[in-house]
């Protein structure tokens, strides 16, 4: 007896993993992100399930990967874009994180052509679609700079924040303590 209790437990708990995982669907498609150069073509790949009124809901892992040249009499410019994040019942839930490389040069009518590279990058946390945590962003670049770093709680701002930065004439520097929601 016990053994047909525990084997039909199982059995059930097998099937129903099964047909929870046989549900969540993968689609891998061209997209257009918004970015400093426009919008940058390149795939997504996310995956998700349906709900009862017939709507996806994302569910897992969602990934995008974009590049874009742009060339004009005073720019040339190349960036390689990606997103990495995680959904829960098409809430993001987890890791988070936004990354961007940009390479080329400008046009300067005193210096001639000018290369530059920089990286871009912003990371956090959400749970059940709210910022949740420590929050950091960073441009390095060899003419604008910035840095940023927050914390979140349901969302909102909490503890300590800081920020610094230039916008290639003056330096900017912000810290701070946040007492209230």
């Amino acid at each position: 007896r016990r053994f047909i209790f525990c084997l039909t437990l199982c059995l059930t708990l097998f099937c129903g993993i099964s047909l929870k995982a046989q549900n969540l669907k993968t689609i891998s498609q061209e997209k257009a992100y918004g970015d400093l150069l426009g919008f940058v073509p390149g795939k997504e790949t996310y995956t998700y399930f349906v709900n009862n009124e017939g709507k996806n809901v994302l569910h897992g892992n969602y990934s995008f990967v974009g590049s874009k040249s742009l060339s004009n009499n005073t720019t040339q410019a190349n960036v390689k874009y990606s997103i990495k994040a995680s959904y829960k019942n098409g809430y993001l839930n987890g890791a988070y994180s936004v990354t961007g490389v940009y390479t080329g040069k400008n046009y300067s009518y005193t210096r001639g052509w000018i290369p530059y590279t920089s990286n871009s990058k912003m990371t956090g946390t959400f749970l059940n679609g709210k910022p949740q945590g420590n929050f950091v962003a960073s441009y390095p670049g060899e003419y604008y700079t910035s840095e940023a770093n927050v914390t979140m709680k349901n969302g909102k701002y909490v503890n300590s924040y800081y920020y610094s930065g230039t916008d290639g004439y003056k330096w900017h520097s912000y810290k701070g303590q946040l007492t209230a929601d």
